[in-house]
């Protein structure tokens, strides 16, 4: 296995964190549609069996060609799952929109709520939006070698798309306690879990260290969002 990304500040590894997995487990108790697609990932914190990005089934999901309904595959109307860099978000709040505006899937974006972003703004004309209030702070997980920190503030969950599957706030403590024993009792998602948790680990025998080392000392690192 090669890993592609290589950070050279802890500005680009930070862009690189995965979504925590009680939060996939939590939206899918809830709406009770799986995930098919993961479209800003790499294999190691790709939350569905297919994702968008380097090893994926299709490289650039920003592509104008890229059709992610049919890369979802599934009948109706698949969920897919957006997690992007936050350092450019805009491109894929773009590509969320234009891709929901088919009518043939449901997309699921996972950002920080920047009401002072044009792309903010388009978000919220496009569909609903549901808080994650309340304490702890959403946690996301680092890439190998990258020193884990407190969160900085909550994210916020954009639906586009068919349908309303969210309310307009959740409690995380809730939400976590309730997604962390959807994915232990699923089996299609805690192999899946476990199968992600193994290439991080192999990430880090890579690295040669325990998640603590500096973006600097990366070498060969991978994944973008997840």
């Amino acid at each position: 296995m090669t890993f592609p990304i290589r950070p050279t500040t802890d500005a680009e590894a930070r862009q690189l964190w995965a979504t925590p997995w009680w939060l996939i487990g939590w939206l899918e108790s809830v709406t009770g549609q799986p995930i098919l697609l993961d479209v800003a990932s790499e294999e190691w914190s790709a939350k569905a069996e297919r994702w968008l990005g380097p090893g994926g089934v299709e490289e650039n999901a920003l592509s104008v060609t890229c059709d992610w309904r049919a890369l979802a595959g599934g009948g109706g109307f698949p969920h897919v799952w957006l997690n992007p860099p936050y350092g450019r978000i805009e491109p894929w709040v773009d590509a969320a929109i234009r891709q929901a505006s088919t009518g043939r899937l449901v997309i699921w974006l996972l950002v920080p709520m920047r009401t002072d972003q044009a792309w903010c703004a388009r978000a919220m004309e496009a569909g609903p939006v549901t808080l994650l209030t309340g304490s702890p702070r959403v946690g996301f997980t680092p890439p190998p070698g990258i020193e884990a920190s407190t969160p900085m503030g909550s994210p916020v969950l954009f639906q586009f798309g068919v349908g309303r599957w969210l309310p307009r706030s959740v409690d995380v403590r809730e939400a976590r306690a309730l997604g962390t024993a959807y994915v232990a009792a699923v089996p299609r998602l805690r192999e899946l879990r476990d199968h992600r948790a193994a290439l991080r680990a192999e990430g880090l025998d890579r690295v040669g260290g325990s998640g603590n080392s500096t973006a600097g000392d990366v070498v060969d690192l991978f994944g973008v969002g997840g």
